[in-house]
């Protein structure tokens, strides 16, 4: 939205941050590193959905850090800056949600397979 982007840790860490959190724990990787270095950060909107958060982003002065080809691909119609964080920490975990019952799918436990595979690839490559 046309404010600079955070340069440093600790001005990272000021911004006021949209995340994505499935599971509603709000902890991440990211606040790990910030911990670190006896950083903490303001979380002012919360969301299961990746889109809901580069909406909110695109509406506020809010960061986010999430999948570069996601923010890539609504950059333009939520009028996203983007930029790399000033974080060291570039390891992302993959999660895929499943419901407990449906967990032994035969077309889900395929597919968990297929997604490990491809991410692999992408991911070692």
């Amino acid at each position: 939205r046309g404010t600079r982007p955070p340069a440093t840790l600790a001005e990272y860490a000021a911004r006021d941050h949209a995340t994505v959190s499935i599971f509603a724990d709000r902890i991440s990787e990211i606040d790990a590193e910030l911990a670190e270095a006896g950083l903490t950060r303001r979380i002012v909107f919360t969301s299961p959905h990746f889109v809901a958060a580069l909406a909110a982003v695109g509406a506020t002065d809010c960061v986010t850090v999430l999948s570069a080809a996601l923010a890539m691909r609504f950059a333009d119609m939520f009028g996203l800056d983007l930029h790399e964080p000033p974080l060291r920490s570039r390891r992302v975990t993959l999660t895929m949600v499943v419901a407990a019952a449906r967990a032994a799918d035969p077309g889900l436990v395929w597919l968990k397979g297929q997604l490990k595979r491809a991410a692999a690839e992408i991911f070692q490559g």
